[in-house]
Order: C-alpha cells, then structure tokens, then sequence
C-alpha cells in the first residue's frame, strides 16, 4: 500500500489480478494519504465483482483519481451501472476513462450514459472500442453530447458495428450548441457514403467543435 501512497502513477497491466486486488486497491484510493492518479489495471480479469468493488474507492472524498484503464478487463452491463455512479457522484475526480475490449453492448453503454449526463461528471475522455456496440449506443451517447453539463471531449467509438444508422444518430449530438467534442473516432464502424450526408451537415454547422475526426478502415469511398 505504501507503493501506490508515494505514486502519482501506477501501472499494473497484465498482472494477473482478480477481484481481492480491487478490494485492497480500493482502500488505497479511499485513503486520505493517498495521491494515486493514474491506475492502469487492463489485460486483468477483474470482472464486475472486481470493479464493483473499485468503485467503493473512486466515490470516497478522498480519492484523487482522475485517470482509469480498465481494458480487456472482462467487464460487461453490471461495471457500468456502478461506473455510472461514480460519474454521477459529486466527490468523483476521473476524467480519463478506457472501457475498450469489454463486453458492454448497447444495455451496458445505456447505463454508463446516465453518469455522464450528471451535472457532476468531469469525464473528458471516454474510450469504447471493440466494445460489442451498435446504433442504440449512439443514440443514448448523443443524447450526452446534446446535453448542456456533458464535458466529453474526446470519444473513441472504433471497432464496433455501428453502420450508418448509428453515426446518422449520433451527428445529431455533433450538431448541438453543447457538444464539446474535439476528436472522434469512428474507425473500422462499418460506415459507408450513406452517412456522409449526416457528416457533412454536422461539420458545417455552426455549433460544431471536432477537430479531429477518424473515419479509417470503413467503406465512405465506395
């Protein structure tokens, strides 16, 4: 415990932890000693019961923790129900959040929406690729971007089967006067010329913000 009370950072990828890490984890950020920061836990089966527990930490006062890497954690819906709370929780301090490689689906994305759309979040980066997704996602995600107390800045939707329908919805959010979105990227979505029009009315509206937008691997040029 000592360890992570003298870091800023800490990375423990691909160690081979398990729900009893996220426990004592979880009293670490709890503490009031504590100046942990940054925690990378991916390529760890943590699972829901782990995170469950984790998350007991990220809502403490005292916890300082503004950056969470929970890649290819074995995650599913319940991680982001508690997640959500978190968001949602006034004392929370994340602002950098990697949920890319779990098995969220749309339900779980659904729930993780209702965080972000708490006038308490202070998420800027939100990472869900490969995340098993698909239109209704971006349904619920642009409603976020529409939303007034949303701080998203940076969303990483690549490598899930949103087709066109799905980014047709989610440039509605673009289009909002409070979307504050800066970089998106929509890489290998299964996106083809279909949706180009929705792009092309979101980048000339007014109110657009992205500077940077990655459209690679899709079938736009077809």
């Amino acid at each position: 415990m000592l360890l992570f009370q003298m870091s800023f950072s800490h990375s423990l990828r691909s160690c081979n932890l398990s729900k009893r890490s996220c426990e004592v984890l979880s009293s670490v950020l709890s503490s009031q000693s504590s100046s942990l920061k940054v925690l990378g836990l991916s390529l760890n089966k943590l699972q829901d019961s782990g995170v469950e527990l984790l998350c007991e930490g990220l809502k403490s006062p005292h916890c300082k923790l503004d950056n969470l890497r929970l890649i290819s954690c074995d995650l599913s819906k319940r991680s982001c129900e508690v997640l959500s709370s978190v968001l949602s929780s006034q004392s929370s301090s994340l602002k950098y959040l990697y949920l890319s490689f779990n098995k969220l689906q749309d339900s779980g994305v659904e729930l993780l929406c209702e965080g972000l759309k708490s006038p308490h979040c202070k998420l800027y980066n939100l990472s869900l690729s490969s995340c098993d997704l698909s239109k209704r996602s971006c349904e619920v995600l642009s409603s976020v971007l529409s939303s007034q107390s949303s701080s998203l800045k940076d969303l990483d939707l690549s490598k899930n089967k949103l087709q066109d329908s799905g980014v047709e919805l989610l440039c509605e959010g673009l289009k909002s006067p409070h979307c504050k979105l800066d970089t998106l990227s929509l890489s290998g979505c299964h996106i083809t010329e279909v949706c180009c029009d929705s792009l092309r009315a979101a980048l000339s509206s007014k109110s657009f913000s992205l500077r940077e937008l990655e459209l690679s691997n899709n079938y736009a040029g077809q």
